[in-house]
């Protein structure tokens, strides 16, 4: 299982603390990618995670960067829309 978190706006650090506890206890987990609209969030999320002390769900938190993220997945949504009317499946 693979959980996507989009963080537009900072919480605060206990509310990513609790976040975090509850991806912990996930045993079926494999990835939480944190998409972040800015560095500050993302380094407070990476500053939560070294303090919450798992080292488990340290290897398998990644960061994205928000913009970044917009645009490869407009990229990717505008591929598979060409690929689609290619094999003639606009409309389904």
């Amino acid at each position: 299982t693979t959980a996507l978190e989009y963080e537009a706006n900072r919480k605060s650090s206990s509310r990513y603390k609790a976040i975090l506890r509850a991806y912990s206890g996930m045993t079926d987990l494999s990835m939480v990618l944190f998409v972040c609209q800015n560095a500050t969030i993302q380094k407070t999320i990476q500053g939560c995670l070294k303090q919450f002390g798992q080292t488990t769900l340290w290897r398998q938190v990644a960061f994205a960067d928000a913009e970044e993220w917009k645009k490869y997945t407009k990229k990717t949504e505008q591929e598979s829309n060409e690929i689609a009317e290619q094999m003639g499946m606009v409309g389904v």
